[in-house]
């Protein structure tokens, strides 16, 4: 029925959330459960938000299951609340630290809070997922439309 998403363990000064997420392998399946199949998911609400989020980490998962067996994925959360959507560890390469946006055009306040966690993780890479129609730098941050993304990091 789905996936549960671990904590990140590594070597990270800040205190971790320590409970893990359960994904379930199609949004629809979640929305039904949710008894929200009737109502039409708005864009630019937080619920909108949720179930894109839900999609990307689901397609992550998959793509990964497919070409790169041996990615491991997790998130990072918090004591403050403060969250790296999707955490991969990719042997031999440096860890992948995703932030998933829903919007069209990521602003750079809007990921203050990542860059600051993702700056003290050594030997990462930052991406955001998003919905913009381009490619973008904001700081140490790569800016990705969606499919791109998916496609660099998680197709051979």
């Amino acid at each position: 029925m789905g996936f549960m998403l671990e904590p990140y363990h590594g070597s990270f000064r800040k205190r971790l959330h320590s409970k893990p997420k359960f994904y379930y392998f199609d949004t629809g399946v979640c929305r039904a459960l949710s008894r929200m199949l009737s109502i039409p998911i708005k864009n630019s609400t937080s619920y909108y938000g949720d179930v894109f989020e839900h999609f990307i980490i689901l397609e992550c998962v998959r793509l990964a299951g497919y070409y790169f067996s041996e990615y491991r994925f997790s998130y990072i959360k918090t004591k403050d609340g403060v969250e790296v959507d999707l955490v991969v560890d990719r042997p031999g390469e440096k860890l992948l630290c995703i932030e998933i946006k829903s919007t069209e055009n990521v602003r750079e306040d809007k990921l203050s809070s990542f860059a600051n966690i993702v700056k003290d993780i050594p030997n990462s890479e930052a991406i955001c997922i998003s919905q913009d129609q381009r490619a973008k730098q904001i700081g140490e941050i790569t800016v990705l439309p969606w499919r791109l993304a998916l496609n660099r990091y998680f197709v051979k």
